[in-house]
């Protein structure tokens, strides 16, 4: 029912913009009917069918939703019995529809009219629960129409076992007790908070919070009564910020509070208010006492580091404060640890390195999840510090690409594996089809010479343009530059393939996927970790791998840890996966090591 000649791609990118739409509305909380009506609506909109129509078989569930395109579908659908469209839909939810069959749809009359249909069963949780189809008067429909059909019949389901849908993708993104958002959503917020910052020209501060005596509550008052004191800290939490702050329960009796434009004075001045409010709380004789906590403060000028580094600056300035006796507040300082070099003088120090070949190459294997082979590696930069050694990319990418220095110093970094995979290739015969995945930042794709370095490190190593994957954050994106999208289809011409890194981090991603050619989505290490660590991280990623599926992306799931994300991830069959629980990122040496004798993977983890 697809239009005449209508591109594949450009109804791709319409079913994307369709199934975007529709998770607004289900992470939105719109009621179950109003979710199935707008799935239809958007059905007969992409594929030019003159009505849609859900019908639901499972016991006690019995939704129907209907659309139309033209006045000859409202008649149909104004005039159908029940009976004729339950029975389309009971042949649809068996697969009986995912090639076009004629049907007879009897009008309440009596008269029966000759339609074509084409339909997708409704499924979720493993449960059948219905048909979704089309129906046309006279345009024979495309094959490629079951597919879009497919993708909205998965949201379908989703809605259809939702209340469940909604609570449980905020469930998996908030706190269960507190109702806060929780770590993923919190790290999600930050790295927003810091790209915004930086554009803006305003500092981020960050709060790290401890409580106090929380063991003791729970030892002496009970689980009930504790789960009621971090509720009351989630209350207190919210009371005392600002409408730009954003607070999280990041597990046990740990919080955060995300302080957006706050200088040093307000950072102080955000955890005076949180210390305050936490101390007022209750009095807990039971329990020695009322309730503290340890606040660690961080704060970043625009583009001085990542959200890794803020998160580990106020997590260190905890720490300070727990060692001198617990109860008070801590400005992070650089004799703390963590990021040490100053941004004064980094641009002079990356320059000097870039000069004396201080940058080194480390890699971590990408490993089929059904082999357990190393199929790729991901090059990751490091710094060989003649005064702190090794530092890892969180102490320098930021600022190196605040000052300019991250095109030389991709540029070093592409070059160096490009030669390096191309030679385990010439000469490991494991590796003769293994790929090189490379991370790229805005800087270095907006900058316009990318494209001819890519091609010139590729002739010079004899690496084929299709073993490179070209890594982009969703980062990248903000700010809608029209350039990125020439300079991608410029890298896929090239022949490389792009991949969108840490999938999942912001609900806009799905709109970069539907705008711009992607081959590989990178599923977040967060959303990995929930299948770990919470009951629901399952469903997200499962229906992850399904869009990736349906768009013909191949999928790489980040940061596994254990065997039981390893197990899930192969139920789900995802492909490739890369984490510590094969090996953490290791120089050249070892990994020419590796790749002979992968037997020793993971004693490398």
């Amino acid at each position: 029912m697809s239009d005449a000649g209508r591109p594949a791609a450009s109804t791709c990118r319409e079913a994307l913009g369709a199934i975007l739409r529709v998770q607004e509305f289900i992470a939105a909380g719109v009621p179950v009917q109003r979710v199935l009506q707008e799935i239809c609506a958007e059905a007969v909109d992409i594929l030019g069918a003159d009505a849609a129509a859900i019908v639901t078989t499972a016991d006690g569930v019995g939704n129907r939703a209907f659309a139309w395109r033209t006045d000859e579908g409202r008649e149909l659908i104004d005039a159908a019995s029940p009976a004729s469209l339950w029975a389309i839909g009971q042949s649809a939810s068996r697969g009986e529809l995912d090639v076009a069959a004629p049907v007879s749809i009897r009008k309440e009359a009596g008269q029966a009219s000759e339609l074509i249909a084409i339909g997708t069963p409704l499924h979720a949780e493993g449960q059948a629960l219905g048909g979704m189809f089309l129906l046309s008067a006279s345009m024979p429909p495309d094959r490629s129409d079951v597919d879009v059909l497919k993708a909205l019949a998965g949201h379908a389901g989703i809605a259809l076992v939702d209340v469940k849908s909604a609570r449980r993708v905020h469930e998996a993104m908030h706190d269960a007790i507190t109702g806060l958002p929780g770590e993923s959503l919190f790290h999600d917020r930050v790295e927003h908070a810091l790209a915004a910052a930086e554009r803006r020209g305003v500092s981020t501060g960050l709060l790290s919070i401890d409580l106090d005596v929380f063991s003791a509550v729970n030892d002496r008052v009970g689980h009930e009564a504790a789960e009621g004191v971090l509720r009351d800290v989630a209350k207190a939490l919210t009371a005392v910020g600002r409408a730009a702050d954003s607070a999280a329960r990041l597990g046990g009796d740990r919080f955060g509070v995300l302080l957006e434009d706050a200088d040093r004075n307000g950072a102080l001045a955000g955890a005076d208010r949180v210390a305050e409010a936490i101390a007022e709380i209750v009095e807990l004789p039971q329990a020695g006492g009322g309730l503290g906590a340890s606040i660690g403060v961080s704060v970043a000028r625009p583009g001085e580091c990542s959200r890794e580094g803020l998160l580990q600056r106020a997590e260190l300035a905890m720490r300070e404060v727990k060692k001198s006796g617990r109860g008070g507040l801590r400005l992070y300082h650089p004799d703390m640890g963590g990021p040490r070099i100053d941004p004064a003088a980094l641009t002079l120090a990356l320059k000097e390195s870039l000069e004396h070949g201080d940058m080194r190459v480390h890699y971590q294997p990408l490993v089929s999840l059904l082999t357990e082979e190393i199929v790729g590696v991901e090059a990751l930069a490091r710094w060989q510090h003649p005064e702190y050694g090794m530092l890892p990319p969180d102490e320098f990418i930021s600022g190196a690409e605040t000052n300019g220095l991250i095109l030389p110093l991709g540029r070093e970094i592409l070059e160096a594996a490009a030669a390096d995979v191309a030679r385990w290739r010439r000469e490991i015969e494991s590796a003769a089809r293994m790929t090189l995945s490379v991370n790229i930042s805005a800087p270095q794709l907006k900058g316009g010479r990318l494209t001819g370095e890519i091609a010139r490190a590729l002739d010079a190593t004899g690496l084929p343009a299709e073993a490179l994957t070209l890594e982009v954050s969703e980062s990248l994106f903000i700010g809608d530059d029209p350039s990125v999208g020439d300079r991608l289809a410029e890298l896929r011409d090239l022949g490389a393939k792009l991949a969108i890194d840490d999938y999942g981090t912001g609900c806009s991603s799905l709109g970069y996927i539907q705008e711009y050619p992607f081959d590989i989505l990178k599923i977040d290490r967060r959303f990995v970790r929930g299948l770990s660590e919470n009951r629901d991280g399952a469903p997200l990623v499962q229906s992850m791998l399904t869009l990736a599926e349906q768009l013909g992306m191949r999928v790489i799931a980040e940061g596994i840890e254990n065997a039981i994300e390893l197990a899930q991830l192969k139920a789900m069959r995802c492909e490739i996966g890369q984490g510590f629980y094969f090996a953490r990122p290791v120089p050249a040496d070892r990994l020419a090591e590796l790749l002979a004798d992968p037997s020793q993977m993971l004693s490398a983890a």
